[in-house]
Parts: structure tokens; C-alpha cells; sequence
């Protein structure tokens, strides 16, 4: 058992460091592209930073809320014991509480600016899209073999309910041409 949780803290804190520089990366990128064409259009904005920060919090803990969501389904699936489910609702809990303060100055500044959000939404669209496929390929591949696969099931929901609401959260969310009135 001992042995299950510091596989489960090993595994949870190297994806947890992958999201982080994966979303750091990508909301780079728009923060730079957002500034130059600030400064091309010659309205720059002031908080750019702020709105750009705010939502890789958001991103960060959300991507965090759902890997431990998936890992406390599977670990309740599986009755893989206190210790594991203890490093699970853990991580739980640390995205929600972490999730609390970006989410308030996010809304404190109307959505964190439609663009910024737009993209750093759709950035966690493609991270859970990504995931459920590569779960629904390991799900298939599992299935054929005959595996057992009582503790993949609830992850892979998680991530196709994370998947379908960042995806129609999008669709829904205007584009700046949209919000202009173009």
C-alpha cells in the first residue's frame, strides 16, 4: 500500500509539472501575440499580465481538480486504501482552495478579458480533448486485450465530461469580432 501512494504522489507530481509547463508555455505565447498586436493596433493593455496570470491559475488548477478527481474515482473503484485516497482528496482540495483567489480577480476584471480567456480556455479544451483520446485509445486497446477495467472507467468519464463542457464552453464564449459587434 505504501508502495501505491508514493507511485500515486511520483506519478500526480510529475503531471502536475508537465501541465504547469505546458500551460505556462502556451499562455506565453499569448501574452506575447496579445502585445505585440496591443501595440500594432496601438491600444495595449495595461493589465494584460494580470488577465494572462489569473488564467494560468485557473488553467493550472483546473487541469489539477479534474487529475485528482479521476485519481479518487479510480481509487475508490479499485479500494486502493486510506493512504492513497488521502493524497487524492488532497490534491482535490489544494486545487479548489488554490482555485479560489485567480478565480475572484478573473471575474473581478469581467471574464479576465474575452481574448485572454478565450484562449486559455481553449488551451484546457485541447489538454482534456487530448487526454480522453488518449484514454479512449488505451480504453480500446485494454478492451480488446480482455484487461480488467474497473479503475479505468471512472477517470476516463471525468476527462469526457471535462473534454464536452471545455469544448461547448468555447462555442459558447464570443470571439472579439463577435463582442464588437462585427
Amino acid at each position: 500500500m505504501r508502495y501505491l501512494m508514493m507511485s500515486l504522489l511520483g506519478s500526480s507530481a510529475a503531471a502536475i509539472t508537465i501541465l504547469f509547463v505546458v500551460i505556462l508555455l502556451g499562455l506565453a505565447i499569448v501574452y506575447i501575440l496579445a502585445e505585440v498586436d496591443g501595440r500594432r493596433l496601438g491600444n495595449r493593455d495595461p493589465a494584460l499580465g494580470v488577465k494572462v496570470a489569473t488564467t494560468l491559475l485557473l488553467s493550472i488548477c483546473a487541469q489539477v481538480f479534474v487529475l485528482a478527481l479521476a485519481g479518487f474515482l479510480a481509487i475508490v473503484i479499485v479500494d486502493g486504501g486510506e493512504e492513497a485516497m488521502q493524497v487524492s482528496l488532497g490534491l482535490l482540495l489544494g486545487a479548489i482552495v488554490a482555485g479560489i483567489l485567480p478565480l475572484v480577480i478573473y471575474l473581478s476584471k469581467r471574464g479576465g478579458g474575452v481574448d485572454v480567456g478565450r484562449k486559455a480556455l481553449g488551451m484546457n479544451a485541447i489538454i482534456f480533448g487530448l487526454t480522453f483520446t488518449s484514454l479512449t485509445v488505451l480504453f480500446m486497446t485494454m478492451l480488446v486485450q480482455g484487461a480488467k477495467l474497473d479503475a479505468f472507467i471512472g477517470p476516463w468519464l471525468i476527462y469526457t465530461a471535462a473534454a464536452v463542457t471545455t469544448f461547448l464552453m468555447l462555442a459558447r464564449t464570443p470571439t472579439p469580432a463577435e463582442q464588437a459587434g462585427l
